[in-house]
């Protein structure tokens, strides 16, 4: 928990991973998209339709080489945080017992594929796309990928995410900045001035 000088709250959960070397990176991208890619994503359903606690939401499965982390998150106003934080709880906990829905997957495998497809329009785009495979060992194919995709089921994804937040690993790691009230609030404004660090 972390206070500052903000006006609002931002929330994130999730979990540190071991970037494109991990078996299951493949899984955790498709699971960023179904949480928070786009207006038929589980977060933007619940957190911007449903429950009209944000604008936006984000979820990314960030992968750099060996390492690597998942997040989903939101920003809110402060009195909302403690339910965006257990909304995002929820939704990481019910990816590990409740299988995905078909056209859940299906709808993330086509917005990946559509992605790739983009990057892959530019020489650089390209050159980016196969230097980071061969870097990480894998394929530097752009169908290999695809077809690693296409071979993930809703249970690789359900034990996907019960790996890395499960009931055995202790939960999702979760982050939260907030405004600073009070005298909290006059110790950021001191922190800022003389380190230039929030």
């Amino acid at each position: 928990l972390f206070r500052t000088l903000t006006g609002r709250a931002w929330i994130l959960a999730g979990s540190l991973t071991e970037g494109s070397a991990a078996p299951d990176a493949a899984a955790l991208s498709l699971i960023a998209t179904i949480l928070g890619e786009g207006r038929s994503s589980r977060l933007h359903r619940r957190l911007v339709e449903q429950e009209a606690m944000a604008p936006e939401v984000v979820a990314m499965a960030y992968e750099v080489s060996n390492a690597g982390a998942f997040g989903a998150g939101v920003s809110v106003e402060p009195e909302a945080a403690a339910a965006a934080m257990r909304a995002l709880r929820e939704e990481l906990a019910r990816l590990t017992v409740e299988p995905v829905l078909p056209w859940e997957l299906e709808n993330a495998r086509v917005r990946q594929e559509a992605r790739l497809s983009l990057e892959m329009q530019t020489n650089e785009g390209a050159a980016a796309f196969r230097s980071r495979r061969l870097l990480s060992g894998h394929p530097a194919s752009r169908d290999a990928l695809t077809s690693k995709m296409a071979r993930i089921s809703p249970m690789d994804l359900m034990a996907a995410a019960r790996a890395r937040w499960g009931d055995d690993t202790g939960g999702p790691v979760e982050i939260q900045v907030v405004p600073a009230r009070g005298l909290g609030k006059a110790l950021a404004l001191l922190r800022y001035q003389f380190l230039r660090r929030l």
